[in-house]
């Protein structure tokens, strides 16, 4: 059910704690409800599940009031989204009630949607940012630390911090040689992989250039439009930009070393759960998950997030892995230099199978930096509204993600190079590097807890930076090619500017700074 009122507390505790709330990973604020204009007014949406055989109960809540609507229902599963003012559809909390009744208190007469007898749950239709290209990079005379005082230990100094005059634009192909792709025979054939972002444009649907035959079908989510090589994917194509990128990192098969994808021998499947202006719903990146579970898919790639923690996600992508799939990669966001920089959502749920990904430069790792906007731990569990469920979360692997170029396609059918920044490039680049895993080792599919663990421990350290940066470093494919473990630790390979920032990460992420927010969850119970 819906906590408004822990809501309410929790964003004046972090306020009393002196704490900004954080910023969406595309940039903006708290992340909103996905709003539908009734004629009158744009109203907020709610995902519910309801009884079975209750359809008819809900279209009759429908008839009320001339505000509240149905804008999709499945009677199979008994899931509906549904549009009305916030307090008509969830019980108003504690400290909601009083600014209700000084409003007129017409609402107090009205018994919420959450209290309806066929109602079982009631959760937030967010409206949800990919993880926004950084299209200009900053300099380090922009990087201002964070404030700091005696409870916060360690430093948060620039040195292994990668910044504009620090970056060269590199290819698709230069990231492969970084990460060992071209050591390796395989090149994720047999395996699939889902990607949700802005959709895809192709060329030729069965004949593709870049993709050949290996685009196995497609979906709309933002419309609810399916996409089929009879319409030439249409439905899904891409007025952003940003899902080509993606797809191509992971699986163009240019015929050119500088601009084959990774796994340039995947199969991918497409979900557009992002609008062309990069903004999706929560019950359109749920819908995109359950179908990348119903088309078997292995690998699911998802270069986007939010600052606030949606438990809606969380719950899908457990079932996608314990499903068909075997493990989900996301980015890890873009707002580091806002504070606390914990890792943005889905990427922080804390299950084996979701890997979070950083981005770096495009260096070799021992001599490769962290990108100053690359997201870090310790998450504190509680700005984010997770309840504690995030705390501690940190990146898990990296991989370069500044100033690389692909191929991609137009609108309008024009082939391009696209050249890109963000820990959205970082995260296709490690699907793609799960897939050659998963190709080469075919035994391991469905294996959740397995694979991770290698996709985890199959990297090479970045000295230059945290573990709080960049988890167990930077992924090579061709040590999970081989299943061949790191010698040395991510953690004993830091220099000691990068044990410095982990340790102010680590004491900023989890402090004292946090008490007033724990507490207020404790006496409500929650």
């Amino acid at each position: 059910m819906i906590r408004n009122t822990a809501t309410l507390v929790l964003t004046l505790a972090v306020l009393l704690a002196g704490i900004a709330m954080p910023v969406s990973a595309a940039g903006g604020g708290a992340v909103p409800f996905q709003e539908y204009d009734r004629g009158d007014a744009l109203q907020p949406s709610f995902i519910i599940e309801f009884e079975d055989g209750t359809l008819d109960s809900l279209e009759t809540w429908t008839e009320e009031d001339s505000r509240y609507d149905i804008i999709t229902a499945d009677n199979a599963t008994g899931e509906a989204v549904v549009t009305g003012p916030q307090f008509h559809v969830s019980a108003p909390g504690l400290l909601e009630a009083p600014r209700i009744a000084a409003l007129g208190g017409t609402s107090l007469a009205t018994t919420p949607l959450e209290d309806r007898s066929y109602i079982e749950d009631v959760s937030p239709n967010y409206r949800h940012s990919y993880t926004e290209p950084v299209n200009s990079l900053a300099s380090v005379d922009e990087y201002e630390a964070p404030a700091s005082n005696w409870r916060v230990r360690g430093a948060w100094g620039t040195e292994g911090i990668a910044f504009n005059s620090d970056v060269n634009e590199s290819t698709i192909g230069e990231v492969r040689d970084v990460i060992d792709a071209d050591s390796v025979a395989a090149d994720g054939s047999d395996v699939d992989v889902a990607v949700l972002d802005t959709g895809l444009n192709v060329k030729n649907a069965t004949a593709d250039p870049l993709y050949g035959d290996r685009i196995a079908g497609g979906y709309n989510f933002v419309t609810d439009e399916p996409g089929n090589v009879t319409n030439g994917f249409e439905t899904i194509s891409d007025g952003n930009g940003h899902g080509s990128w993606v797809a191509s990192a992971i699986a163009a098969n240019a015929a050119n070393d500088s601009y084959d994808g990774v796994a340039p021998g995947a199969t991918l499947h497409v979900g557009k759960t992002l609008a062309d202006d990069g903004s999706g719903s929560t019950a359109d990146i749920v819908d995109g998950i359950r179908w990348a579970e119903t088309q078997d898919t292995d690998i699911l790639s998802m270069s986007l997030g939010s600052p606030v923690y949606d438990d809606e996600i969380a719950t899908a992508l457990r079932d996608y892995l314990e499903g068909n799939g075997t493990v989900a990669y996301v980015a890890v966001g873009n707002s580091r230099l806002t504070r606390p920089a914990q890792i943005a959502s889905p990427a922080d749920v804390p299950d084996d199978g979701i890997i979070s990904v950083a981005a770096t430069d495009t260096n070799a790792p021992e001599n490769a930096s962290v990108a100053y906007f690359s997201q870090t731990g310790k998450d504190n569990g509680y700005t984010d509204l997770s309840s504690g469920t995030t705390t501690g979360a940190s990146p898990d692997v990296a991989a370069p993600g500044m100033r690389v170029t692909v191929p991609v396609y137009s609108e309008s059918g024009y082939r391009q190079n696209s050249t890109l920044s963000g820990t959205s490039m970082a995260t296709p680049v490690e699907a793609a590097r799960g897939a050659v895993g998963l190709s080469a080792n075919p035994q391991l599919e469905n294996e959740t807890a397995t694979f991770s663990e290698w996709v985890r421990n199959t990297t090479n350290p970045v000295p230059n930076a945290g573990v709080t940066e960049v988890g167990n470093g930077m992924g090579s494919v061709e040590r999970l090619a081989n299943l061949n473990a790191s010698e040395t630790s991510q953690e004993d390979a830091r220099t000691d500017a990068a044990e410095g920032r982990d340790l102010a990460n680590g004491n900023f992420g989890t402090g004292f700074q946090f008490q007033a927010i724990r507490q207020a969850q404790h006496a409500l119970g929650v």
